[in-house]
């Protein structure tokens, strides 16, 4: 496979400036303009085309066909080319997707990084995943408010990404439920959009997968750990998934951040999900600390551990894809900093090679 660089370098410069790290380090606040309007067809009284259907996968060994869907997240070693490129080379070595979570303001900028990572997918032969939302789940900021005019222009920017790269999943809304309390009025205006969203994107092509993603750990009543709260499933609030339409129930999920080693991951930690939704489960974020802290040690064959339970106690649910966050340690807040498969200079790790292998 070709490993050139596609496009000029400048596109480089250009996604190393606007890339976000993921929803814990979300773009500031974009005005109304900057979300641009879709491409109109040039002739207006042309027959609308019908949506199209994700293409038909290409027939593969049964072999390969076996397993949950992988991937990580948009996290390069650097944005320099070699370590930018490299990191296609192996995230499409290791799995079946690269996703970006980002402002949705970002999908209709020229500069946007999705756009440098579609041309990648073609070279390095991986799928492109976009979870997107209008908040920062942890402080709860807004950074559009939901006025008439950036209600219509954040669906026609989805619409539009629809429209124009017709993907398989579409997330739109990051941990909603951590977002509900650290803005229960923001949250109640999205729970509301967020139908709106949905419906206007299932008209553009019903076979994009729609979804809102939920942090496993707070719906669970878990907050005890490093969340610096208390644990009480009491508290759980998996009633929330009866308030959406959505096509897979998708989650984040961070057990290291309760359990100091995966052997104490209960059995049921994945499969409880199932009790609560008929649809397939998902996950946009799962991580477990290398390094760990003072009283809470890990280590990167711990990592590997958590890998090899995670599969195991999913293997009785219908889970469709789950997305590792970090290839490489991210410039993010602790203890996330310290959650990539590799850390940067590493070309592999026990823990890569453990998600590389399922």
């Amino acid at each position: 496979m070709s490993k050139k660089l596609v496009g000029p370098i400048l596109l480089i410069v250009i996604i190393g400036a606007v890339f976000i790290l993921s929803q814990r380090t979300p773009e500031g606040p974009i005005e109304n303009n900057e979300l641009d309007e879709p491409n109109v067809p040039d002739d207006p009284e042309a027959p609308e085309e019908p949506p199209v259907a994700p293409e038909e996968p290409t027939e593969t060994p049964v072999d390969e066909l076996e397993g949950i869907m992988r991937g990580v997240s948009l996290s390069p070693a650097s944005f320099e080319s070699e370590e930018f490129l490299g990191f296609f080379q192996l995230a499409s070595d290791s799995g079946d997707f690269v996703s970006w979570v980002g402002d949705v303001a970002s999908l209709t900028s020229e500069q946007s990084p999705t756009k440098v990572m579609y041309a990648m997918a073609d070279q390095y032969g991986f799928e492109v995943m976009v979870i997107t939302g209008y908040f920062n789940q942890e402080s709860g900021e807004v950074f559009h408010e939901l006025d008439e005019t950036n209600r219509q222009d954040i669906i026609n920017a989805l619409v539009g990404y629809v429209e124009e790269h017709n993907p398989e999943y579409l997330g739109f809304g990051v941990e909603v439920n951590a977002f509900a309390r650290s803005n229960p009025e923001g949250y109640a205006d999205y729970l509301s959009y967020y139908a709106d969203v949905y419906d206007a994107v299932k008209e553009a092509n019903p076979y994009t997968k729609v979804f809102p993603v939920f942090q496993l750990e707070h719906m669970k009543g878990l907050d005890g750990g490093l969340f610096g709260g208390e644990n009480d499933p009491d508290a759980n609030t998996w009633t929330m998934l009866d308030d959406y339409e959505f096509d897979l129930a998708v989650f984040t999920t961070y057990p290291c951040l309760i359990f100091k080693d995966p052997s104490d991951i209960p059995a049921d930690y994945f499969s409880e999900i199932a009790d609560y939704t008929e649809k397939p489960i998902a996950f946009t974020e799962m991580g477990w600390l290398r390094d760990g802290f003072t009283g809470w040690e890990s280590s990167v064959e711990e990592q590997a551990e958590f890998i090899e339970t995670f599969f195991d106690l999913t293997e009785d649910i219908e889970v469709e894809f789950v997305t590792w966050s970090f290839l490489y340690d991210q410039n993010a807040q602790a203890p996330f900093d310290q959650m990539g498969l590799m850390a940067v200079g590493e070309e592999t790790s026990i823990a890569y090679e453990a998600w590389k292998m399922r």
